[in-house]
């Protein structure tokens, strides 16, 4: 609940956010588990510092349709997923193997859930 609360404390006043994924059904929850969020802006101009300070160890991004949508690993394995509406999540730097990060996270929660289909 640390990272949750850390992330709750950096959203401007106006910040709707609302969980998402399997946090809405806690009998899918495992040690896999991200931690899916959607955050309305509500129109602020200026990005917003998230992750500023944490140790990111891979991101994703990607905006179509008014949406930003940024997957953001950290170094101890913990995983951020946030759809972004009306306003914009700054993001963080990323390493020049970031995209190599990315598929290994993801190859590994999926084979930490006995996934063989990657």
């Amino acid at each position: 609940m640390a990272l949750q609360r850390e992330l709750a404390d950096r959203l401007p006043e106006m910040a709707a956010v609302s969980l998402a994924g399997s946090g809405l059904s806690p009998e899918q929850l495992d040690q896999w588990s991200d931690l899916d969020l959607h955050l309305d802006l509500a129109g602020r101009a200026e990005p917003v510092d998230l992750f500023v300070g944490l140790d990111v160890w891979a991101v994703s991004d990607d905006v179509a349709s008014g949406q930003q949508v940024l997957r953001v690993v950290l170094g101890d394995g913990r995983r951020v997923d946030l759809v972004v509406e009306g306003g914009r999540v700054s993001v963080p730097a990323k390493s020049a193997d970031n995209d190599i990060r990315m598929i290994a996270a993801l190859a590994a929660a999926k084979l930490g859930r006995g996934e063989l289909l990657i």
